[in-house]
């Protein structure tokens, strides 16, 4: 079972206590927790469930390995949805699936993207949920970017803009880094991890 140091002031405090009433120690075990240490029968039970009964970790695995990504009207939805009803009904808890909504069902098949000019070469992509397929024999086409909110200040430039892109591949966004938002790594990264992602040659910068 993992330990825990208590803080160094109730180190202290529960010196002084030990020393006066050796006695307490032979009727009471200390639960440590976060903060202080308690004897509450309550605390204690849910502590050592926790920490000694604990099935996060086989519950995890099957969840995030062994079933997958869970997007909504997929099969590995449906098939979470069934294993939790299994599970809670083998710990005699009663459960069922109820219908929230209607769903087209949509399953993400292989990703491949090649480039071919100026030279060859395999590109990471991934679609995204509920994309519409590509033909069998794939999709070739000029790549272009959006262009500056100069070009498309109004819906009539965005018109004009998108009658030249028929047939092309529009690019709408520069490769994620990460899949946490710019805030996440601004409140919960260290400043060194904040430096090098959002330095000047990473073409980042903080908002």
């Amino acid at each position: 079972m993992p330990r825990f140091a208590l803080p160094t002031v109730r180190n202290v405090a529960l010196a002084a206590l030990l020393a006066l009433a050796p006695a307490i120690t032979a009727r009471a075990q200390e639960i440590p927790t976060i903060g202080v240490p308690t004897n509450d029968p309550v605390i204690q039970r849910i502590y050592q469930e926790g920490m000694q009964r604990s099935h996060a970790s086989a519950l995890a695995q099957v969840l995030m390995d062994s079933i997958g990504p869970r997007l909504t009207g997929s099969p590995q939805n449906r098939s979470a949805n069934d294993w939790l009803v299994k599970t809670y009904q083998s710990w005699g808890i009663s459960a069922k699936n109820e219908q929230y909504g209607t769903w087209r069902d949509w399953k993400r098949g292989q990703s491949r993207v090649e480039l071919l000019t100026p030279r060859v070469r395999t590109l990471e992509a991934t679609m995204l949920a509920w994309s519409a397929p590509t033909p069998r024999t794939g999709v070739t086409g000029e790549a272009v970017i959006i262009p500056p909110a100069s070009v498309m200040k109004d819906s009539a430039g965005f018109n004009r803009w998108l009658g030249t892109v028929r047939g092309k591949v529009v690019m709408i966004s520069f490769p994620q880094p990460t899949c946490r938002p710019d805030s996440s790594w601004t409140r919960w990264a260290t400043d060194e991890s904040c430096r090098s992602r959002f330095s000047p040659g990473s073409g980042r910068r903080l908002r």
